[in-house]
């Protein structure tokens, strides 16, 4: 999945490259943490770094995320994992466009000088349809990494009152609904 600001400044592109734990396929965690490549380019700074910083279900709440910013759901301002590493914010509507903030900590923070021990963060401004294509393609790029070992985790943070995930239920992705 790729996101550019349409100003096409910043680019940050997140790729799920396996399970971290191929081989073990019935603990609750071990057999869903999922190896993340990002890759960021800005004007500051471009680098790529892999992390396994990511559960199964939590891929699907970002994939969910990310479409309701498209559609029109209401949802939280942001999106966070478990491992801190990687962290999503709505950063506000303007003229057409989606604000997006990504946080880098830890690992997957650009390498020093640029970054020393501070967090690290781009900001994206994104319009609709960018995001929708993305979104259809972190959900094709999902489909090999279902949540394994019965983990019996919704496909939405615990909070959100609706059940539907864009993943299990491809119909969900209705390009006739989107707020453009």
């Amino acid at each position: 999945m790729t996101l550019k600001s349409w100003s096409g400044s910043t680019e940050f592109e997140l790729k799920v490259l396996g399970y971290e734990f191929p081989q073990i396929t019935g603990d609750k965690y071990d057999s869903n943490w999922l190896m993340v490549n990002v890759t960021v380019k800005t004007v500051e700074a471009s680098w790529s770094s892999t992390d396994p910083c990511m559960l199964t279900w939590e891929s699907h709440w970002l994939l969910n995320w990310l479409a309701d910013l498209v559609y029109g759901a209401e949802s939280e301002a942001d999106m966070s994992f478990m491992e801190s590493n990687l962290e999503f914010v709505l950063d506000g509507r303007h003229n057409g466009t989606i604000g997006l903030r990504i946080c880098f900590r830890e690992k997957l923070r650009p390498p020093a000088p640029t970054s020393g021990d501070d967090d690290f963060e781009i900001h994206l401004e994104l319009l609709p349809s960018d995001i929708r294509d993305a979104v259809k393609v972190f959900r094709h790029d999902l489909q090999p990494f279902p949540i394994r070992a019965g983990a019996s985790w919704r496909c939405r943070p615990q909070n959100d009152r609706r059940t539907s995930c864009v993943l299990c239920t491809p119909d969900d992705l209705n390009e006739n609904s989107a707020a453009d």
